[in-house]
Formats: structure tokens, C-alpha cells, sequence
């Protein structure tokens, strides 16, 4: 009877084996796309969420998915939960704004404020980056920080401060 069990074991869906597999959902879900069945993949792709919450590949898909359709509307809430499960990552912020800046029904108003935010994330990473480099006196690390730092000050059109730019080990 032992014998019999294994093969029903073995027969079993592998989703059915080891449920918060979370590379299994994903896995299926490209087979569906693959194939053009686009709601089963949003199927799996949520059901991956639910079997492992806060599984970081299955935001990132699951909002890809949605992107690839151009259904930005329905990606949004998705990014936004993510946010809210991992509040000191900046990527589900970027996600967000860059969700924002191509959804054609956002107002500039919210395409602005979710920008803000991510841009908010992402100087809170410099400066856990930046106190990490400082500990670290590493050459490399000064002068990769003082790049991502000339990237933020142009991108915010801070001109003025093209001089005083990281002056650190180059």
C-alpha cells in the first residue's frame, strides 16, 4: 500500500507537492502566456501570491504581466500592495512610478506624486548607501556611490550641484 502512495505522490501536480513553490506558479503562468492564455496566467500568478505573500518574483511578474497587456490600471494595486508588504524596499516604489508615468488614465497630479515617492525611496537607499560606504572605505564603493549620487542630482535638475558632486577616492 506504501508503493501505491508514492505513485499517487508522484502522479500529483508538482504545485499540489510543494505549494509555496513560488518558481512552480511562476513557471505556468509563462507556459499560459506563452500560449495566449493570458487569465490563467494572471490565475497562477496570483495564486503565487497567495500560496507565498510577499514573494518578491511574483510582484514583479504578476505586474509585468499586466504591463505587457497595457492593463495598467489593474497593475497599480498590485504595486501598491507590494509597497505595502516590503515598506523599506525601493522596488515596488519604482515599480509604482514607472507604473504612473505610462498609465494613460492617471492624472499629472498622481503621475507626480507617485514619482515623488519613488524618488523619496530611492534617496532614503542613497543614504543607507552612502552611511554603508563611509563604514566600508572602500575606493570602489566611494566611487560608485558619488555616480549614483551625480545620477539623482541630475535627474532632479539640480544643476547648481554638478560641483559639488562627491569628491571622495576616484
Amino acid at each position: 500500500q506504501a508503493v501505491g502512495a508514492e505513485r499517487a505522490d508522484l502522479g500529483a501536480h508538482p504545485i499540489e507537492r510543494e505549494p509555496h513553490r513560488t518558481s512552480l506558479y511562476l513557471d505556468l503562468a509563462e507556459i499560459y502566456e506563452s500560449v495566449g492564455y493570458e487569465d490563467e496566467a494572471e490565475r497562477v500568478l496570483r495564486q503565487a501570491l497567495a500560496a507565498a505573500p510577499g514573494a518578491r518574483d511574483a510582484y514583479e511578474r504578476l505586474i509585468a504581466h499586466f504591463r505587457r497587456l497595457r492593463q495598467y490600471d489593474r497593475a497599480v494595486p498590485i504595486a501598491e500592495e507590494w509597497g505595502r508588504s516590503e515598506p523599506a524596499s525601493a522596488d515596488p516604489h519604482v515599480a509604482l512610478a514607472w507604473l504612473y508615468l505610462y498609465h494613460p488614465a492617471a492624472t499629472l497630479e498622481d503621475r507626480l506624486a507617485f514619482v515623488t515617492r519613488g524618488l523619496a525611496a530611492a534617496d532614503a537607499e542613497l543614504a543607507a548607501q552612502a552611511a554603508l560606504t563611509g563604514d566600508l572605505r572602500h575606493p570602489y564603493y566611494h566611487w560608485w556611490l558619488g555616480v549614483l549620487e551625480a545620477g539623482r542630482v541630475l535627474f532632479a535638475g539640480r544643476l547648481e550641484q554638478r560641483e559639488t558632486l562627491h569628491q571622495g577616492p576616484v
